[in-house]
């Protein structure tokens, strides 16, 4: 016996298995997925007698509680302020958690990213990768310019560099470019040199 599922009854997909000498027969869907259409087909050879059906019931699986989906309630929903399907994850409201993405918001932010719609970028020193949920780094090293938990702030004036550590040197006390020291004009304050007026001028 052949039975197609599906939600149009031109693009069913085959599930396939074989009854012998039993009343009742199960077919479970994992993972789950909705359908709206079920087509049953018999097959016989020789002198097999012909298949009587005399009753198709199709259960949907209880709702999970709140926070969970899939068979046996055994996934975790990554829902922002909602709840989600019970067999497909999807959530109520559309949207997703922080850090999670897809149709059922069960998969992570690619590498780089993290955040609301994993629309941020990782600020991680050597671009290693952050946390795909808050956008803390590893040691919670920054990329060069860049400090605090997420990293998502830049250096104070007057500083740049990994950690925020190095000062600025630039004519007349101006701010210096975060990450590189850079200052305007390239104008260093008396004294210093070279592209971030890091070099103290000698003699």
């Amino acid at each position: 016996m052949t039975v197609a599922m599906g939600l149009m009854p031109e693009f069913l997909q085959d599930e396939q298995f074989t009854i012998k000498n039993v009343t009742v027969a199960e077919k479970w869907l994992n993972p789950p997925r909705e359908i709206q259409f079920v087509r049953v087909m018999g097959s016989k050879s020789g002198s097999e007698p012909h298949m009587v059906i005399c009753e198709i019931v199709i259960f949907r699986q209880t709702d999970c509680p709140l926070g969970s989906y899939s068979v046996n309630c055994s996934k975790q929903c990554h829902c922002r302020m909602g709840s989600c399907d019970s067999v497909t994850g999807a959530c109520s409201n559309g949207i997703c958690a922080d850090g999670w993405k897809g149709m059922a918001c069960n998969e992570t932010c690619h590498p780089g990213t993290f955040g609301a719609n994993c629309s941020s970028i990782c600020r991680c020193h050597n671009n290693i990768t952050c946390n795909h949920l808050n956008g803390s780094c590893p040691n919670n090293q920054c990329a060069a310019g860049w400090k605090h938990d997420n990293c998502g702030v830049a250096c104070g004036q007057g500083n740049f560099g990994l950690n925020c550590t190095s000062p600025c040197h630039c004519l007349q006390g101006s701010s210096c470019d975060h990450v590189s020291g850079n200052c305007p004009g390239d104008q260093c304050a008396p004294g210093w040199t070279t592209s971030n007026c890091s070099v103290v001028v000698l003699g």
